[in-house]
């Protein structure tokens, strides 16, 4: 499926504005020593980089196959933090900090591996820019589409919590708000602008979900 060639330089530009708010979001988050939140930024500035390249090739600074193996490593280091968080929240419950961390980090490996696969396709014949069409799985374009639409939602929906964990203590996520002392946290040890953080992660799965539609 083909798609217009300023519709595709727009969402470029949109995912340029993006990364370069991630790595922005990195050099003021490094004094708090909030690593899996770095990781996050890291990783969001990363995909996106790489989804500017798919959707306008002419943009592309990195061969698809070093793409595909750097989305490979992103994807798996979220799969296992996941794990890692899910595992802890046992103990608590699933629906709690450590829980909301394991799915915001498992949503973030499914978009990698959404990278993985948009960059391991067959491309198919068009004019650089003005078509993204690939010769793909239309079954698994159409998972990959799902999940990242309805954590679009999710976290447009849990916006509140996702606000109190980006001011949690260092090293311990935050309960949730109706449960929080009600107290101002501390500006240093707090992630800034934590709600478009948010707009950032809808629009990152928005502009995916896309571009896997051009793949059906």
């Amino acid at each position: 499926m083909a798609h217009p060639a300023l519709l595709g330089d727009g969402l470029a530009a949109v995912l340029v504005a993006v990364g370069a708010y991630c790595v922005a979001r990195l050099a003021a988050g490094a004094p708090t020593g909030r690593g899996s939140h770095d990781a996050v930024n890291l990783g969001r500035a990363l995909m996106a980089l790489a989804m500017v390249g798919v959707l306008v090739p002419g943009w592309k600074i990195l061969p698809r196959p070093v793409w595909a193996v750097v989305s490979a490593g992103v994807a798996l280091w979220f799969f296992g933090r996941a794990f890692q968080l899910a595992t802890r929240s046992r103990s608590r419950s699933p629906l709690g900090p450590f829980g909301m961390l394991a799915r915001r980090d498992a949503v973030h490996g499914v978009m990698a591996l959404s990278m993985v696969y948009m960059e391991s396709v067959r491309p198919l014949p068009g004019r650089a820019g003005a078509a993204m069409a690939a010769a793909g799985d239309p079954v698994v374009a159409l998972a990959l589409m799902v999940v990242l639409l309805v954590s679009a939602v999710w976290q447009l929906n849990a916006a509140d919590q996702l606000v109190a964990l980006a001011h949690a203590p260092v090293g311990r996520p935050a309960p949730p708000p109706s449960r929080q002392a009600p107290r101002p946290p501390a500006r240093s040890r707090s992630r800034p602008a934590p709600r478009l953080e948010v707009a950032c992660h809808v629009a990152m799965c928005v502009v995916m979900a896309y571009m896997l539609a051009l793949m059906v």
